[in-house]
């Protein structure tokens, strides 16, 4: 790690998440997301980028950093540092092996502006802690917590002869990491407000469209891990968390406050047609019939990035999505499907109770 990040004298802090690139070296369309991102950082200016994983894509490791490469080589001379968070891509076994993780982390230490750290490897790549500063640089204002998406491949028995692969859940033994990781920086500097970032959505992030209401686009089921391994419930329990941002799913890029914590997707900075799907709430099966890259037709979902604004008192005063080309950015308000009290509300009014 060697870049320092510290609130503005004003006392914001901007971040501009980006995510879901899947580069994948094809003549002229890299180029374009190259050519796009650094007209957005241009145009929104942040403190720092948050890259929440599939920057890259498959292939084997030269291939892979050539692309992450030319990416980099493409924003680093706007001076904006920035953090790395593993998504499924950069974990799944290559075509040559299990390598490609570790050869990531290491091309990446070795960038001045990328503010990274592999940290513990019995817990995966890229679990580790980022502190904002206050202006004055005197204490953490901030702290931005990064954990390992791990691989798509996951494996669940949900029951006997009944096994199906899915993405791997966060771990206990990551989730024990945060809480003894915040709890120190808590027991020296007292209550730091806080972040995580994260590829793939947790289970809540269902929870915050049904219950609870969203703004922006809900273009396809929230691809989270089929089991839930508590790592909400410890953020609630720390009481210093404020948002998690993920990734992950193409077309999600809504927010919603959950529980007194915002959870917000990313909007997909990619532009290759495989990874759109080819309508609202299309199943992933048909975006995977649709392979060829090309001139985009009737492209309903306009890539870009979601920008991030933290403040010295511990808030985030705006979240918004920033999209490719200065196109308009209005997000829709999505009322809650069902109503999260209405059974208790119910069983209080009348003794027979609605379940």
């Amino acid at each position: 790690m060697t870049a320092s990040l510290r609130l503005r004298p004003d006392g914001t802090f901007r971040i501009l998440q980006l995510t879901d690139m899947h580069l994948f070296g094809e003549r002229g369309e890299d180029e374009r997301i190259f050519s796009e991102t650094r007209e957005l950082i241009l145009r929104e200016k942040p403190d720092l980028l948050a890259f929440t994983g599939d920057i890259s894509c498959d292939g084997p490791v030269p291939v892979v950093l050539e692309r992450l490469g030319g990416l980099l080589n493409a924003v680093e001379p706007l001076g904006v540092p920035y953090t790395f968070t593993f998504g499924n891509h950069e974990t799944d076994p290559g075509p040559d092996g299990g390598l490609r993780s570790g050869a990531v982390a290491a091309f990446l230490e070795k960038r001045p502006l990328c503010v990274f750290e592999r940290g513990d490897p019995a817990l995966g790549w890229g679990n580790y802690a980022v502190p904002v500063q206050t202006a004055d640089g005197s204490r953490p204002a901030w702290v931005l917590y990064h954990l390992d998406g791990h691989s798509s491949l996951g494996r669940y028995e949900f029951s006997p002869g009944f096994v199906r692969a899915g993405d791997a859940a966060v771990s206990r033994e990551q989730i024990r990491w945060l809480e003894r990781t915040h709890l120190a920086l808590r027991g020296t500097w007292g209550p730091v407000p806080a972040v995580l970032f994260d590829h793939v959505p947790l289970p809540e992030f269902n929870d915050v469209w049904m219950f609870d209401g969203i703004r922006g686009d809900r273009g396809e089921p929230v691809c989270c891990a089929p089991v839930n391994t508590g790592l909400f419930s410890v953020l609630r329990e720390l009481g210093d968390f404020r948002a998690v941002f993920a990734g992950h799913d193409h077309t999600n890029s809504f927010s919603g406050l959950h529980m007194g914590i915002l959870l917000a997707y990313g909007r997909c900075s990619g532009n290759y047609r495989w990874s759109l799907w080819p309508r609202p709430g299309a199943p992933q099966r048909e975006a995977r019939q649709h392979p060829a890259d090309g001139p985009r037709l009737a492209d309903w979902f306009v890539r870009g990035g979601r920008v991030i604004e933290l403040d010295a008192d511990g808030g985030i005063p705006r979240t918004r999505v920033a999209l490719f080309g200065g196109a308009g950015d209005e997000e829709t308000e999505h009322p809650p499907v069902f109503d999260r009290f209405y059974y208790w509300e119910a069983s209080a009014e009348a003794p027979d109770r609605p379940h």
